[in-house]
């Protein structure tokens, strides 16, 4: 249970403003409220800050509604609602003012309009006080103006606008600014419940005239509109009417809460819209056709209000300037609507004083007031008499009027006057010339007394002229039967008594239609209108006056006649075609698009009829394309066709065959008739050139012939036979013909180098023949496959030469593959060094062994080396100094066989010694070979020597050169050494010369001793000069040289096509026991066929002698060979 503030204690639902502006408030602000039905039918009413919604059974408050200055919207759970400032309105101030009458207007309040009619009890809101309207009470912005039960209303505003409210209606005037010379004039008002009808004025057309309902808003350009609001849920029913003058103008329906939303544009008064609000949703908007009841109600209506809105005869000095008039148009129906539902009963208190009181006889009753008025004329105003008692005038009386008054009689309590509307309906039954009273009893109360009264108006009547609800409307069907219209089916005159006529009758009726005067009635024949399509409509009108003899009406009857279909006609012969395919010699040769084409006329009486053309090939697999050209088919009734076919698609057919195709084409109206021409194309044949398909055959072996087979996969559209009759030579391997026709390819050796995996590929061109002049070539490519391992013979070049400075013989061998399959090749080089011949050397010692080399040897010690019992003596200086030089020559690397020792002792003779009767018998001289045996055998010899007798060197001498000529051959080198203590005898010039110019012997003299006497030593030494030994190892072995050496190679060079292999060189040599070689591998050679590659080696040695030799190593791989890299 909830207590108000203002006392109130129950009430059947509450609603906390605050909890629902959290939690059900959506997301536009809007208060959720549960009970449509109250929301739309309620008294709104301030209590504190609470609002307050009063109904018949049931109430409400919601709580805190009015605690601040925001004004949520209130919302059915349908999504219909009433905006903040409609509810501030509905509900007035806290506390509302007292009861106002009818006079008490405020300053504050700027009037917008006037009310212009008044049936039963209507009343005005203001500040939440209800006050009483009557005829010419002024309305202003911000009143709720509202009608009770069998009540209506009509309001005028300032800038024409006319309201009509029906019973139990409500609406707010919210706003309006309007200046006749502005064209930024604004109107707002909000329709909350009841059935009203408007028509809009000037703001309309100067400004921005909007009307709200609990679904949406209208946006109106000036138009007449009739509006139903469900007292329910909110339902809402716009119906667009149609104005006396025959317009139908639109509006456009906004989104109630999103006004740049346009839901809807309303333009046709034929239907009426249904807005009904949905829960989460957009509202539905639904159109309904309009009864004939209802459009006869609403031409009521329209009378009604245009009455109000441009009167014909009023021109009183408070009447309004009519507004220019923006017609419209409503798009959608709605169902009809239960008035019942729209009950609304604001509180309308009594104002009529007692009737139980009674006058005092002193009053003397006044006179009847009388006056005059004219049907649609001015109001007439009557004033009440004065009240006349005995002693003069009553200054105080109330007047006491009737509840009810008759037709258009209202009495003013500021002026104590009644005014007659001479306009209202009550009297426009009148006509010319007929009169009735009107009269008003009425009681004048003075302190108590009762006096009667009267007052009374004569109306007189003026002709009312016909009025015309609307059009005469009928339908037809083309072909089908007449359709009879009445003339004055629509037509009515008020005025009793009136007899109407048709006058202004067309001299021309339009084709299929007659007026029979008698009945007063179109007929009209539909056979007159062949030419409209199936569904088309066209609307028939006979425009004629309606008279009832003194005033006019205009007036049309219209037919809409809906038209049947007719087929279309075929006018054209039967079309046809042909084709010849060209005759091909050689394949593809010819690129011919054939095309045929014309065209199919028709004719349908049906001009409207909008044609299509299809087509439908007798069989299945035509060649070719047919297609149809449809852009004339309604401006011109024609049917282009055209058949194409490219020539290559022919070839199929052989010379002569002839292949019909039929196209059947229908022509349709879309409305099920139709017309069918057959279009026939004829096509012959020709030959064509067989199609030679390219051959790639893999695995042909690389040494047997393989018979290829080409013409597998050549064919002839034609079916003719084919055969090879020319073919070109693949670049290796040829190509034969086999008896049967087919081509054989034989390799020949041109493949024998390919090993196992690799593979090469040749191609040629060949030729098929049809036999009838008909030809194609075709390429073939032939993989031969490589089998086993390519090895090629090796080759050898050799180059020879004897080195100048050892004549040794040297011989340069280098040794290749002839033949290569890849880009590298192992290459051997050998270098032979032949042996060195060293030249014969013959050395001679000639010793002295006379009995003066027993003497001590000035120099080292050299002990006692033959064992005579005398150490170091001469002689033991000689031995040891010539077994020093032994060892010396020996060590020089001289061959054994190339050497020769021969020691001559010498004293008084040589060869032998002389013999002086000593223990040692004479010595003969001795040869020895030079080795370490021949070593050892001088040194022996050397040590058995014994000096004795005289010394003769030239006997010496004599026997060196008798010893040279048995060991001299020719060409050899001679050496002596000759020791002595230097002291000889004989002549010697003789000996030397032969030793020097006959063997050319090079003599070295050694004096034993740094005593030894050089003199005669001299002489004999050719050395340059003799010398004297002091110690075993001073003899000189200069003069001898050195053995001859081998020749030495300083540089390898290895070029392959004229360029030098940089890896190879001197280091890469090893020796063998013949001399040097060297196994290398040399890469970028040319392996292709008819490729050769030059290979070159040179050899240098260190004495500058250069040995060449050069090979070709040829390419073996096929030219056809497959991924050379």
């Amino acid at each position: 249970m909830y207590q108000s503030g203002d006392g109130a204690t129950v009430f059947d639902i509450w609603v906390d403003a605050e909890q629902a502006s959290g939690e059900n408030v959506d997301a536009d602000g809007m208060i959720v409220f549960p009970d449509a039905d109250l929301l739309f039918t309620a008294d709104f009413k301030r209590s504190g800050a609470d609002l307050l919604l009063i109904g018949q059974d049931v109430t409400a408050v919601i709580t805190g509604y009015f605690k601040d200055d925001r004004r949520p919207n209130i919302r059915t759970p349908e999504g219909a609602s009433l905006t903040g400032e409609t509810i501030d309105a509905l509900a007035g101030p806290d506390p509302p003012g007292q009861y106002a009458q009818s006079t008490d207007t405020t300053a504050a309040r700027v009037p917008i309009g006037r009310v212009e009619k008044v049936s039963g009890t209507a009343t005005v809101l203001r500040n939440g006080v209800p006050v009483e309207l009557h005829l010419g009470d002024p309305v202003a912005k911000g009143d709720v103006v509202q009608t009770a039960a069998d009540s209506s209303l009509t309001i005028k505003l300032n800038d024409g606008t006319v309201f009509g409210l029906s019973s139990s209606a409500r609406m707010v005037l919210n706003e309006m600014v309007y200046s006749a010379d502005s064209q930024s004039n604004s109107a707002f008002f909000t329709l909350v419940q009841g059935v009203i009808g408007f028509v809009a004025g000037r703001v309309a057309k100067t400004g921005d005239l909007k009307v709200d309902t609990p679904v949406a808003t209208m946006a109106i350009r000036g138009t007449a509109v009739h509006t139903e609001i469900a007292a329910l849920s909110g339902v809402t029913k716009i119906s667009l009417l149609t104005e006396p003058d025959g317009s139908v103008g639109s509006f456009v329906l906004l989104d109630k809460n999103n006004p740049s939303r346009v839901l809807t544009t309303i333009s046709d008064a034929r239907s009426a819209t249904i807005l009904t609000p949905r829960a989460a949703s957009d509202l539905s908007i639904t159109q309904v056709t309009k009864t004939a009841d209802e459009l006869r109600g609403e031409s009521d209506l329209v009378r009604d209000l245009f009455q109000i809105f441009a009167p014909q005869q009023r021109r009183g000095s408070s009447d309004f300037e009519p507004g220019p008039i923006v017609p419209a148009n409503l798009l959608h129906d709605a169902p009809s609507v239960e008035h019942a539902l729209f009950s609304i009963t604001p509180y309308i208190p009594e104002l009529a004083t007692p009737r139980d009181a009674s006058l005092a006889p002193l009053i003397s009753p006044p006179a009847p007031i009388r006056g005059n008025a004219v049907e649609d004329g001015p109001l007439e105003r009557l004033d009440s008499p004065a009240v006349t008692g005995p002693n003069g005038a009553v200054s105080a009386w109330l007047v006491d009027v009737p509840a009810v008054l008759p037709p258009g009689v209202r009495y003013v309590e500021a002026s104590r006057t009644f005014t007659l509307d001479p306009s209202h309906p009550a009297y426009q039954h009148l006509g010319a010339g007929d009169k009735q009273t009107v009269t008003v009893n009425y009681s004048l109360v003075v302190a108590g007394s009762r006096v009667p009264a009267s007052v009374s108006w004569t109306v007189s009547g003026a002709n009312d002229a016909p009025v015309v609800r609307g059009d005469v409307t009928g339908a037809a069907t083309e072909d089908r039967s007449v359709s009879t219209l009445s003339a004055l089916a629509k037509a009515s005159d008020v005025d009793s008594g009136a007899t109407l006529t048709i006058v202004d009758l067309p001299s021309s009726l339009p084709p299929g239609v007659t007026y029979d005067a008698a009945t007063k009635t179109f007929r009209l024949n539909p056979a007159a209108y062949q030419s409209l399509a199936a569904g088309a409509q066209t609307v028939v009108v006979v425009d004629y006056t309606v008279s009832d003899g003194i005033a006019t009406a205009p007036a049309s009857a219209s037919w809409t006649v809906t038209g049947a279909n007719d087929s279309p006609v075929i006018t054209s012969a039967a079309p046809s075609g042909t084709v010849t395919e060209a005759a091909e010699l050689v394949a593809g040769a010819t690129t011919v698009m054939h095309s045929q084409s014309g065209a199919i006329t028709f004719t349908d009486v049906d001009t409207p009829d909008t044609h299509t053309a299809t087509f439908v090939p007798r069989d299945a697999g035509y060649p070719g394309t047919f297609s149809l050209d449809t852009s004339a088919i309604d401006s011109g009734g024609t049917v282009g066709w055209t058949f194409s076919v490219a020539d290559s698609v022919l070839d199929s057919l052989a010379a002569g065959q002839v292949l019909v195709q039929r196209y059947d084409v229908t022509v349709s109206d879309a409305h099920g008739g139709s017309a069918v021409e057959t279009v026939t194309v004829t096509i012959t044949g020709a030959n064509d050139a067989p199609e030679a398909a390219n051959d790639i055959i893999v695995g042909v072996d690389e040494a047997r012939p393989t018979v290829l087979a080409l013409l597998s996969n050549d064919r002839d559209v034609d079916s003719d036979a084919l055969r090879i009759v020319q073919w070109t030579a693949p670049a290796e391997g040829f190509l034969f013909q086999t008896s049967s026709g087919d081509l054989a390819f034989d390799p020949g050796d041109a493949f024998s180098a390919l090993g196992a995996g690799e593979t090469a590929t040749v191609s040629f061109t060949y030729t098929v023949s049809d036999g009838k002049g008909g030809a194609d070539t075709a390429n073939a490519t032939v993989q031969v496959r490589g089998e086993g391992t390519y090895s090629s013979p090796l080759q050898a070049d050799a180059a020879d030469a004897v080195l100048g400075f050892n004549q040794q013989t040297v011989t340069l061998t280098m040794e290749a593959p002839s033949a290569t399959t890849t880009a590298t090749a192992e290459l051997g080089l050998t270098i032979d060094l032949g042996p060195v011949v060293q030249p014969q050397s013959n050395i001679l010692y000639l010793v002295d062994v006379s009995g003066s080399t027993a003497r001590a040897f000035a120099g080292t010690p050299v002990g006692d080396l033959n064992g005579d019992g005398s150490a170091n003596t001469v002689l033991d200086a000689e031995i040891a100094g010539l077994i020093t030089l032994t060892e010396r020559i020996r060590s020089l690397g001289f061959s054994p066989e190339d050497v020769t020792v021969t020691v001559i002792p010498f004293n008084g003779s040589a060869d032998p010694t002389d013999d002086t009767g000593t223990p040692a018998p004479g010595v003969n001289a001795a040869t020895f070979s030079l080795g370490e045996a021949g070593e050892q055998s001088i040194a022996n010899y050397l040590r058995g020597l014994d000096a004795s007798g005289q010394t003769n060197f030239a006997d010496a001498l004599r026997v060196a050169n008798e010893k040279l000529q048995g060991l001299d051959q020719g060409g050899e080198r001679n050496f002596l050494y000759f020791l002595s203590d230097g002291n000889g005898e004989g002549p010697i010039r003789g000996e030397l010369a032969t030793l020097n110019d006959i063997y050319g012997a090079k003599i070295t003299a050694v004096g034993i001793g740094a005593d030894a006497s050089l003199s005669q030593l001299n002489t004999i030494d050719n050395t340059g000069g003799a010398s004297r030994l002091t110690s075993p190892d001073q003899i000189d072995t200069t003069v001898l040289g050195r053995p001859l050496g081998s020749g030495q190679v300083v540089d390898v060079a290895v070029f392959v096509n004229g360029t030098e292999v940089p890896e190879i060189g001197p280091e890469d040599l090893v020796s063998t026991p013949t001399g040097l070689a060297l196994d290398a591998s040399v890469s970028g050679l040319d392996r292709i066929v008819g490729e050769d590659n030059v290979v070159t080696a040179t050899v240098t040695f260190a004495s500058n002698e250069v040995l060449t030799t050069q090979l070709t190593i040829a390419g073996a791989l096929p030219r056809s060979t497959d991924f050379l890299l």
